[in-house]
């Protein structure tokens, strides 16, 4: 990673609870992390991403919170359509509290906060035009996208 350049563009950390919209949780403006230890935690396998996999664990572990894990699923899709359906929680990020998942509700966590965000990385030593052209163009988008988003208002933020 030496010879590569990284540009944080938005801060999007993992804060919210995905769940269905008639969950008992979903009308709920915040909750407690602890509110979710008995329903299911529908998850990744951490041979599909394990830096994050990692990441998400190593919270919870670090704050007390043992999520009830029946098994591990593989696909963000296949997690979103289980919690559309009442089957438990996925984990939601502050752009989901503005726009949650198709059928599903974003519930504010108020003691999970993971530090997360989208990034873009180009060699360090990149001098072509076009590419710098891109790296210049996604980061005007990621502006746009927070602006959007309310960036201030959800906690997300645009890094310059």
């Amino acid at each position: 990673l030496r010879d590569l350049h990284r540009h944080p563009l938005l801060d999007d950390p993992a804060c919210c609870a995905l769940v269905a919209p008639d969950h008992p949780l979903a009308s709920r403006a915040e909750i407690a992390l602890g509110e979710l230890a008995d329903i299911p935690f529908l998850f990744m396998p951490r041979s599909l991403n394990p830096a994050f996999y990692d990441r998400v664990m190593s919270f919870f572990t670090d704050h007390g919170f043992q999520p009830r894990i029946e098994r591990a699923y593989d696909g963000l899709q296949t997690t979103w359509s289980l919690a559309r359906g009442g089957e438990g929680w996925c984990i939601g990020f502050a752009t989901s509290l503005r726009y949650p998942p198709a059928g599903l509700s974003a519930v504010l966590v108020r003691d999970l906060d993971i530090p997360l965000g989208i990034e873009v990385l180009y060699r360090r030593d990149e001098t072509r035009g076009a590419v710098l052209g891109v790296v210049e163009l996604i980061r005007r988008a990621a502006d746009a996208v927070a602006a959007a988003c309310g960036a201030e208002a959800n906690g997300s933020r645009v890094r310059r």
